[in-house]
């Protein structure tokens, strides 16, 4: 009886622990934001469509649903005019914290391979642009004759020099 009981705990284990990767399911916040809508959306030989919708309620959200195959998508906001968090939809577990302010900042925690790999080239980008943000600012109030213009926009390309390195070896590293 109690060799029967432990077989029986353990198919209910894996059945349960199977039951949770048969879908995806997309838990997000928003700072700051206490309702608008996001949309999961991909695109598709030039047509765009809605994969799951969810309500923000209080800074939360949440999406559920089913994939066959990998699907790359976007989270977008409705009060945002450009952009979303790239996300590579497959049958799995997400958290997302979007950054309202500047969405490709937005943090993405969970998923399979492909969101791994996706979140790994995103890191090159975003840690060079936040060095370049801290002088956007002073860059705009500049005139180009200024020799802080130049010496910023010298910066600046330094640094995008620096990230077209780092995504050759990235695009090296899995090319096969």
């Amino acid at each position: 009886m109690k060799r029967f009981f432990v077989v029986v705990v353990c198919v209910v284990s894996c059945l349960a622990g199977r039951a949770s990767t048969d879908g995806y399911r997309i838990t997000g916040k928003v700072p700051g934001v206490k309702k608008a809508m996001v949309y999961l959306v991909t695109n598709s030989n030039n047509v765009t469509d809605t994969i799951a919708r969810a309500e923000i309620i209080n800074e939360r959200f949440e999406l559920n649903g089913n994939v066959s195959e990998v699907i790359p998508t976007l989270l977008v906001l409705s009060n945002q005019s450009m952009g979303g968090v790239p996300l590579y939809l497959e049958n799995e577990a997400y958290q997302v914290e979007i950054n309202p302010y500047f969405i490709y900042y937005s943090a993405i925690k969970g998923g399979g391979e492909a969101q791994r790999i996706s979140d790994e080239y995103r890191s090159i980008e975003m840690k060079n642009r936040k060095e370049t943000d801290k002088y956007r600012e002073e860059l705009e109030k500049l005139k180009p004759e200024d020799a802080r213009y130049q010496e910023l926009l010298n910066l600046f390309r330094t640094v995008d020099d620096r990230i077209g390195a780092e995504q050759k070896v990235f695009c090296e590293k899995y090319a096969d």
